[in-house]
């Protein structure tokens, strides 16, 4: 879903921005109308199964496994899935008794959660073979007289709000076989982990209807008695979130489906590919589309809402008549525009190329009906790299530790959206995410000076975040401990090696080189011998003086950034100021190894309080990659 839960990012192409934080004021009011059909809400399924249970306009009977995945989660008896492979839905010829076995042990298997392997597929398209065989008359392929669009206001708006009135409307779009019918949603994300419609709009040449979905959700699914139709072309915009929407909430799927959109993008409309340039172009009508990040859970729905939503789909079949027109004149890359207009259609005619044109659009269309609503589990690893890419910068990465505690934030965020029923963006925007990791804050005060301003559910939790940052901070500790300890089983290692009896001459400002900072950046582990001679030339320097080791912070593109150590050594034989040089990366290793020995002889009898810190710094530095 996008990505299930996603932060204000499922958006229809070139028409909305649902979730966004410029959310009607009030969202802050509304309830949650999903309480009404909670009861087909699970934020933490891993599969999504259709409640199709009864295929209108089919051609071959629904597949077999969409039965018994509907029989496993209780939307389906085990003898209607019996009956369903029997009709012709399975793939293997198998007898009453036996696939009653199977699907009984399938079953069986699915509740213990151990029937279903890691790399299966999943459940195949329910209409998947009513697309592909869908064919269009040569009498399509036409030039025809664009039909006018009526007025609004002398054109009947009918509100479907009961089961009855939607059967009702369904009867009466029947009767539109042969023609074409507009459809659009409106959809809410903001309060939602999964987001849900809001409203389906659907026009005819002579009727606009509205249908609030919230008193009827479980009997939807009755539009794929139309929607499925082939019968009966679906003219849409921008398609591509509305085609997974109404398979999510209603499992309604589309068969026959022309998106204008596609058609604009073909035609490379000048002024863009939005419905609102569209309508522009074809109708001389400006859309105001203040209202496209509404919040469209309200009830009573104000008169200026309806009247938006209406407009949606009022002009759009006659737009499909201009641009179905304007396709079918393709010469070269040229198209004849003149063929939108009443008086000049008739005098035109189609071109090869135009044809080509046309099935190319509605080839795409039909791509865009099969594809399908899938669950996504959250990929922590995935959305880390992702905000990285967004935020991060070659002056301000994230370190080890701080990318470590975005994935925990990431995770915690999740966790939290889905037991609330609450979008990512409603919980904690990424940039809320990002800020908290890149400033690592150690008390919930700090929140306020970070974060501006603070989101309600982080202000609610802040101590549930100190205690991620707590944690964070411990594992970062426990890695170092362990760290040290190697370093420290290395160090015994290299006590044992055969010591040489040369004179190893003082440390001088001839062997200091100028400032710079040493990247270390290779595994390779010095030699027990270059150790114990790099170990005995270090001492001297720091015997008389004082050890200090602290982070460099290194300045790279990359999310995952490789550590640099600053080391400034101070004492007899130094020059004040002067960093140690950059050996080759083995004796680098070695001298710090030796160095956090020294600074352990030099500063632990002594009770030093810094004593501590440098020990772990050095060894850390000498440990990492």
């Amino acid at each position: 879903a996008a990505i299930p839960g996603a932060t204000a990012s499922s958006t229809k192409s070139g028409k909305y921005a649902a979730g966004s934080s410029t959310t009607s004021e009030s969202s802050s009011s509304t309830g949650k109308p999903q309480v009404r059909w909670r009861m087909l809400i699970d934020n933490e399924r891993t599969e999504f199964v259709p409640r199709l249970v009864v295929k209108h306009n089919q051609q071959v009977p629904l597949d077999a496994s969409i039965s018994e995945a509907q029989c496993k989660v209780g939307l389906r008896s085990v003898s209607d899935s019996v009956a369903a492979r029997a009709s012709g839905g399975g793939t293997a010829a198998q007898t009453v008794p036996e696939a009653m076995s199977d699907d009984l042990l399938r079953a069986h298997l699915g509740a213990l959660g151990v029937g279903k392997p890691e790399n299966a597929s999943r459940l195949p398209h329910p209409y998947v073979h009513e697309i592909d065989s869908l064919s269009w008359p040569n009498e399509f392929f036409r030039i025809k007289c664009p039909q006018r669009y009526e007025k609004v206001e002398d054109t009947p708006l009918v509100f479907v709000r009961t089961e009855r009135e939607l059967e009702q409307m369904i009867e009466e779009l029947k009767s539109c076989r042969g023609s074409e019918i507009a459809v659009d949603v409106e959809h809410h994300d903001q309060r939602s982990f999964r987001g849900f419609v809001c409203l389906v709009q659907i026009s005819t040449r002579q009727k606009d209807f509205i249908i609030d979905p919230f008193e009827i959700f479980e009997a939807m699914h009755l539009l794929n008695e139309v929607f499925s139709d082939p019968q009966i072309l679906k003219v849409l915009h921008g398609a591509d979130m509305d085609v997974i929407w109404l398979q999510r909430d209603f499992s309604v799927y589309l068969v026959n489906m022309f998106d204008t959109g596609l058609a604009t993008r073909a035609l490379k409309l000048a002024g863009g590919y939005g419905l609102a340039n569209l309508v522009q172009h074809y109708c001389s009508v400006k859309l105001d589309k203040k209202y496209q990040t509404a919040d469209w859970r309200q009830r009573p729905l104000p008169p200026d809402y309806i009247h938006y939503a209406r407009l949606d789909t009022h002009y759009l079949l006659y737009c499909f008549d201009c641009l179905r027109n304007v396709l079918l004149t393709q010469e070269g890359n040229v198209f004849n525009m003149r063929a939108a207009l009443p008086e000049d259609s008739a005098k035109l005619h189609a071109t090869e190329e135009g044809v080509r044109a046309l099935q190319a659009v509605l080839d795409r269309s039909r791509t865009l009906c099969k594809t399908q609503h899938a669950e996504c589990p959250l990929d922590p690893e995935s959305a880390v790299d992702k905000l990285c890419e967004r935020y991060s910068s070659k002056q301000r990465p994230l370190d080890q530790r701080q990318t470590r505690l975005l994935c925990r934030l990431v995770q915690w965020r999740d966790r939290l959206a889905r037991n609330l029923d609450e979008s990512w963006n409603f919980i904690a925007p990424d940039a809320c995410l990002w800020r908290i990791s890149l400033s690592m804050p150690t008390a919930a005060s700090q929140l306020r000076g970070i974060l501006n301003p603070v989101p309600p559910i982080v202000h609610e939790r802040a101590q549930e975040i100190m205690d991620l940052v707590a944690r964070n901070n411990e594992g970062a500790g426990n890695a170092l401990s362990a760290s040290a300890a190697a370093t420290a089983a290395a160090a015994e290692t290299t006590a044992v090696a055969p010591q040489t009896k040369d004179v190893v001459p003082q440390l001088d400002s001839s062997d200091v080189a100028r400032p710079q900072v040493a990247a270390v950046h290779s595994t390779t582990i010095a030699s027990a011998t270059e150790s114990a001679a790099l170990t005995s030339r270090a001492s001297p320097g720091v015997n008389g003086g004082c050890l200090v080791a602290e982070p460099w912070p290194v300045r790279r593109s990359t999310s995952a950034p490789q550590p640099v150590v600053h080391v400034n050594v101070m004492g007899a034989g130094c020059k004040p100021e002067h960093d140690v040089a950059a050996q080759p990366a083995g004796g680098l290793r070695a001298l710090l190894f030796g160095m956090a020995i020294a600074a352990e002889e030099a500063l632990a009898q002594e009770g030093s309080p810094a004593a501590h810190r440098i020990r772990a710094a050095m060894r850390f530095a000498a440990a990492v990659p």
